[in-house]
């Protein structure tokens, strides 16, 4: 968890502390919500996700409550499988589509 929040911490800052590299990155990284950088936004987010996960792994040791391991386990371990599912049912239905486009519209790719 520590590795994680120096990951989202170095993402939150990247585009300011070296906006050398930054203006030299590819365009997708370069976009903009609000004008706050996307990078900075999805560090902000795995810092807070890391932290929590740091919090709900060190909460027991201190409290004996499990009720916060239960979840971040359950979080780690389920969300992962949803995310990946989704863009292989996602990415499964596309290439039907290209296909069918390639055989009966005559479109090649």
């Amino acid at each position: 968890m520590i590795g994680w929040c120096v990951l989202g911490i170095a993402g939150i800052v990247f585009p300011k502390r070296r906006p050398d590299i930054y203006e030299k990155s590819p365009q997708i990284t370069k976009k903009r919500i609000g004008g706050i950088p996307l990078v900075s936004i999805l560090g902000a987010v795995t810092l807070g996700v890391a932290g929590w996960g740091a919090f709900s792994a060190l909460l027991p040791a201190f409290t004996g409550e499990m009720s916060y391991l239960l979840g971040t386990v359950l979080f780690f371990v389920i969300i992962p499988f949803v995310i990946y599912y989704a863009f292989y049912f996602y990415r499964k239905m596309d290439s039907y589509e290209r296909m069918h486009r390639k055989i009966w519209m005559g479109i090649n790719w």
